[in-house]
């Protein structure tokens, strides 16, 4: 009350009033964050089931399908999320109509969907004997997910640059929930084995184009309001390739090994050994969905304490977060390989993989937290193209290896995986090492003076 006391009524109020809209965004960013966790743990639900109620057998050709569809979608239309996510906000920021800036962006997506069309059309034959094992129903579940994909991605973007926080969790709940459902159905009830399971991942694809008519109906009106600005082509290309090149490379580096491993092992890799280092994999990836969210809140830290020169804030919040990813990742190389055999025999029993398997698998993930902490604080110093170099260097290493020791062997997949999230950990740390040698040498390592003795400065 003493420090408030000394700051005049005009500049209280409207302070007051930021900390409230403070408090509310926070609010709905963590409630964003709940969600994620909320739809991840139903997923590993839905897996686990699926293996169970399928069998190991048609659960192989399930993983491809999976995989294939979030590694296709992720590669096709996140830069365009990402993209229309940040110029949404920019616009709406600036008093401009952001629609303005959707419409181009739009019109890029629609043309990236009719393209993945066309060459699935074209590479169908192919498709169909060399990836989906002749399933017929599972290559028509993978075309149309990536599809229905395109509109959820859409939505996405739209609510996130909208900052509807709370909005942008029902929609990943409910796509979870449609999943889950029509896997009951489809598994359980009506017991079509890997047709109910394929129709399943279409599902939660379905359920963006379901609720996308209400929830545009609700956020249409602040999309169309403001003065008219076209979007710079330029200007968006410079944002997403970047962005595209980060996630890229994230996805292929974490996804591609079980595609991989599936085209490339033959005989020598049975279908119970690829549906095991799935869940394996799987399940090693849990701390990325729920500490990664957390992580992701640290961006406007970065942002923040980088833009005014806070250098020593800055580096006390990435200290931090490597702190804690260097203890997730000890831990869960060490709690992973001791008990990760009972955390596989949940999707089935007769999945089993030795002890280092799961121990480097662990690792791997534990390691591409910390480089994605360090994308997040090199974004933050708005340094988007070193570290979109710094991950496709890492993306390079993660194909050499794996082309060198042979793609057919656990063990060459997963020294790519270490590799290949290690390059870029060690590039940006490299990065924020020179960074702060630079501050310190011009002498802005020194946090700005805070309120002392009751008084706001």
């Amino acid at each position: 009350m003493k420090i408030q006391s000394r700051i005049p009524f005009r500049v209280r109020r409207p302070l007051s009033a930021a900390l409230r809209r403070g408090g509310r965004m926070r609010s709905r960013v963590l409630s964003f964050a709940v969600a994620q966790v909320l739809s991840g743990g139903l997923t590993y639900v839905t897996l686990s089931m699926l293996s169970r109620a399928i069998g190991p057998e048609q659960y192989a050709v399930f993983v491809v399908l999976w995989t294939s569809t979030i590694l296709v979608s992720q590669l096709l239309f996140v830069g365009f999320q990402y993209t229309a996510t940040r110029f949404t906000a920019d616009y709406l920021a600036r008093g401009k109509r952001p629609m303005d800036a959707l419409r181009p962006l739009l019109a890029v997506q629609s043309a990236l969907t009719v393209g993945f069309v066309l060459v699935f059309v074209l590479l169908s034959r192919v498709l169909l004997d060399r990836l989906f094992s002749g399933e017929e129903v599972v290559l028509a579940a993978f075309v149309a997910g990536v599809v229905f994909y395109s509109v959820s991605y859409t939505l996405r973007s739209v609510v996130m640059g909208l900052s509807h926080f709370g909005t942008m969790a029902i929609v990943l709940v409910l796509e979870t929930l449609f999943r889950l459902g029509a896997a009951v159905v489809l598994v359980l009830v009506l017991d079509l084995g890997l047709t109910g399971a394929a129709l399943s991942v279409v599902a939660g694809a379905v359920a963006s184009v379901v609720i996308a008519p209400f929830i545009y109906s609700r956020l249409s009106s602040a999309l169309v309001v403001g003065e008219a600005e076209g979007l710079s082509v330029r200007a968006a290309t410079a944002f997403a390739l970047p962005a595209l090149a980060v996630i890229g490379a994230q996805q292929i580096i974490l996804n591609s090994p079980v595609i991989v491993l599936h085209l490339f092992g033959g005989d020598a890799v049975p279908s119970v050994a690829l549906s095991a280092f799935f869940s394996a994999l799987l399940i090693s990836r849990i701390p990325q969905y729920v500490i990664g969210p957390v992580f992701s809140t640290l961006l406007p830290d970065f942002t923040s304490s980088a833009a005014q020169n806070n250098h020593a804030l800055f580096r006390r919040r990435l200290v931090q977060a490597g702190l804690l990813c260097t203890g997730t990742t000890v831990a869960m190389a060490v709690g992973y390989g001791l008990f990760g055999q009972f955390a596989l025999r949940v999707f089935d029993s007769r999945y089993s993989i030795g002890r280092s398997h799961l121990a480097l698998l662990a690792a791997g993930v534990g390691v591409f937290l910390l480089a994605d902490v360090l994308h997040l604080a090199m974004t933050g110093r708005g340094r988007v193209l070193y570290s979109a170099a710094s991950w496709l260097a890492g993306l390079a290493a993660y194909v050499v290896i794996v082309a060198a020791l042979g793609p057919d062997s656990l063990y060459t997949l997963e020294i790519g995986i270490i590799v290949a999230v290690s390059v870029p950990a060690a590039l940006l740390w490299g990065g924020h090492t020179a960074a702060a040698r630079r501050a310190t040498a011009e002498g802005r390592l020194v946090e700005p003076a805070g309120p002392s003795k009751g008084v706001v400065r």
